[in-house]
C-alpha cells in the first residue's frame, strides 16, 4: 500500500527524502520485477526543474525518469486542469505503448491531476472496456508526496467534506466568498512570491487563485487583507478550532486554487486549526474593506 508523505521538508531536505519515498514505495511493491518508468508530475507552483535533484539518485538505480509539466503552471497560462490531466496521460501512454509499466510520481495538487490521468492505463480487469490490452505496459503504482488519494475522474473540491461545485457560493463583485475550503503552503519561504516579498512561515500571509491575481506581478491584490473562519468542514476529524477567525495579507498566488480556495501560511493555519495536522479544512472568507476593517 502507498502512504502519501504529509511531511514538510526543508529545501535541502526535499530531494534526498522525496527520493527515499519513492524508491521505498516502489521497492515494496515492485521487487524482483523489471523496473518501471516513472512519470514525475511537479506540484502547481513548480516547473520540471524541481526534479532535478532527484532524478539523478533514481537513474543511478536503474529507473527511466521522465519529467512532466503541467500546463497550468506557465505564467500567464489559461490552461485547466483538464489539460494539465491530457499532458500527463499522454506521457503514460508513450510508454505503456511500448511495453513498459509505470509509476505516476505526483507532488501536491497533481495528485488529482495523476489520479485521473491514470484512468483505464492500469492492469485490465475481466471484461472491462476502459483498460488497456494486456499485451501493453500499465500504470502499476502512484507515489504522492504531500498529498492525499482521491478516486479517479474526482475533483478536488468533491473529496473535500462531500462539497461539490454546486455548493459554491462566491461574489465577486463585492470580493466575498463564503464556506470554501483552506488548506497550508508547504512551500519553501526562501523565494519570492508573485507578489516580491519572501514570507516566512512565522507571517499570517495567504495565496489566492490566480482568478484574483490574473497573472500580474504584483496584482492590486497584494498587501490585501482577509478575514478568515473556520467552520470546521473537514477532511480529517483530528482538524479541531471551529469559530477561530485569523486575518491574512495576500502575498503570493496559488495556482492549483479556484477562486474560493485559500493556501495559508503555517501560522495562519496554526491560528484557525489549533496546530492540527496539515490537511484542510472549511471555511468562510471575505476580503476586507480597503480601511482594512474586517
Amino acid at each position: 500500500m502507498l502512504v502519501p508523505s504529509l511531511i514538510p521538508f526543508s529545501p535541502f531536505e526535499f530531494a534526498h527524502v522525496s527520493a527515499l519515498i519513492i524508491q521505498a514505495n516502489i521497492y515494496n511493491l515492485f521487487i524482483m520485477a523489471k523496473k518501471p518508468t516513472l512519470i514525475l508530475v511537479p506540484g502547481a507552483w513548480h516547473n520540471i526543474s524541481k526534479w532535478g535533484k532527484i532524478v539523478p539518485l533514481l537513474r543511478v538505480q536503474g529507473y527511466k525518469c521522465i519529467p512532466v509539466a503541467v500546463p497550468s503552471a506557465s505564467p500567464n497560462s489559461s490552461a485547466t486542469c483538464l489539460d494539465d490531466i491530457t499532458n500527463v496521460r499522454r506521457a503514460i501512454v508513450a510508454e505503456t505503448i511500448e511495453g513498459r509499466n509505470v509509476v505516476v510520481v505526483v507532488h501536491y495538487y497533481d495528485s488529482h491531476v495523476g489520479n485521473s490521468a491514470v484512468r483505464g492505463l492500469t492492469r485490465p480487469k475481466k471484461d472491462d472496456p476502459l483498460s488497456t490490452h494486456d499485451s501493453s505496459g500499465h500504470v502499476i503504482g502512484i507515489v504522492m508526496i504531500v498529498s492525499g488519494f482521491t478516486m479517479t475522474g474526482i475533483g478536488v473540491l468533491e473529496v473535500i467534506s462531500g462539497l461539490t461545485t454546486s455548493l459554491l457560493t462566491s461574489d465577486m463583485e463585492n470580493g466575498t466568498t463564503e464556506r470554501r475550503i483552506a488548506t497550508v503552503n508547504l512551500n519553501p519561504t526562501s523565494s519570492y512570491g508573485s507578489c516580491g516579498v519572501i514570507s516566512p512561515d512565522s507571517s499570517l500571509t495567504v495565496a489566492i487563485s490566480n482568478t484574483w491575481m490574473k497573472s500580474e506581478s504584483p496584482s492590486p491584490y497584494c498587501g490585501q487583507k482577509i478575514k478568515v473562519t473556520n467552520t470546521s468542514l473537514a477532511t480529517d476529524v483530528s482538524i479541531s478550532g471551529e469559530g477561530n477567525t485569523v486575518i491574512v495579507t495576500v502575498e503570493d498566488t496559488c495556482m492549483g486554487c479556484d477562486e474560493t480556495h485559500l493556501d495559508l501560511s503555517v501560522t495562519a493555519w496554526n491560528t484557525i486549526t489549533n496546530n492540527s495536522l496539515y490537511s484542510s479544512v472549511g471555511i468562510s472568507w471575505a476580503f476586507c474593506s480597503v480601511d482594512s476593517d474586517c
